[in-house]
């Protein structure tokens, strides 16, 4: 990458928005539920997921245990996890951090006691995010279980609630319904590297390749090369031509005389198409 690509790229990035402000949003829910019932509760959020909190009063008879509630969280990307419960399996195919007899709940959930639990569920590297509804369903996900009440509150942890009205995010809206600018989403939220804009484009692309300026792999790229570098992504002027310098190959549009038909000879020949000798 040149300097003046490099310096363009710089500056792209410097004028991209900061990162959304964290946020914290509870979702309450009060179910009473026998084996294998579920509920389900929606909050209409914007952001990513760091961290989930539950806060249960638990209330059960016979061998009901805390760690037998189940929990799945959808986000608005198509994104979603599930863990805890017994001894009934999850359904569909959301990524499981930790089910059945081993679960993910803390070794104190799995009593018989009545009561309040809390615990902390960390969530940035499942990919939680997104504008929209987000759902959680709970599950009494043991098969000999009686009715348990779980009096709950689901503490989420950086989406925001509200629509954002500045116009440089992502999720702008312009008739917003409740504003809240701390529910603004940003390039970065989505593509933390900074390459990206809000759709996913490269923000400095100086070759038109479709690789970012920062990723870009330069190397041999003519596969009738030599030295041909399959990993690389753009031209570096380094190809061997196949011919090698002593046998009989001769190239007509070959201005430098490297034995190779590269870029550098097409711009060479274009910067003198329409000329003439007069």
């Amino acid at each position: 990458m040149s300097f003046r690509q490099t310096l363009l790229t710089l500056f792209a990035l410097a004028l991209m928005p900061a990162a959304q402000a964290q946020c914290t949003y509870t979702l309450s829910m009060f179910e009473m539920l026998g084996e294998a019932q579920t509920a389900t509760a929606t909050a209409a959020l914007n952001g990513e997921l760091s961290s989930v909190t539950f806060d249960l009063n638990f209330s059960g008879t016979g061998a009901s245990y805390p760690a037998d509630m189940m929990v799945y969280i959808e986000a608005p990307n198509g994104e979603c996890v599930v863990w805890g419960g017994w001894n009934i399996p999850p359904t569909g195919s959301c990524t499981n951090i930790g089910t059945g007899f081993s679960n993910s709940w803390p070794g104190n959930w799995s009593t018989t006691v009545n009561g309040f639990y809390t615990y902390t569920l960390y969530t940035a590297d499942y990919n939680l995010l997104g504008t929209g509804i987000w759902s959680v369903t709970i599950q009494n996900a043991w098969t000999g279980a009686p009715v348990a009440t779980y009096d709950l509150d689901i503490v989420f942890n950086g989406p925001c609630e509200g629509d954002c009205t500045d116009e440089a995010a992502c999720n702008y809206v312009a008739e917003p319904e409740l504003p809240n600018d701390d529910a603004c989403l940003y390039a970065l939220d989505l593509y933390p590297s900074g390459y990206y804009d809000c759709d996913g484009n490269c923000i400095g692309d100086f070759n038109g390749n479709g690789v970012c300026d920062n990723e870009e792999v330069f190397g041999c790229i003519y596969a009738e090369s030599v030295n041909f570098d399959s990993l690389a992504t753009a031209d570096d002027g380094s190809c061997e031509p196949l011919c090698g310098l002593e046998a009989d190959c001769e190239l007509v549009y070959d201005g430098d005389g490297d034995l190779i038909v590269a870029t550098v000879d097409l711009l060479g020949l274009l910067s003198e198409f329409g000329e003439s000798c007069d």
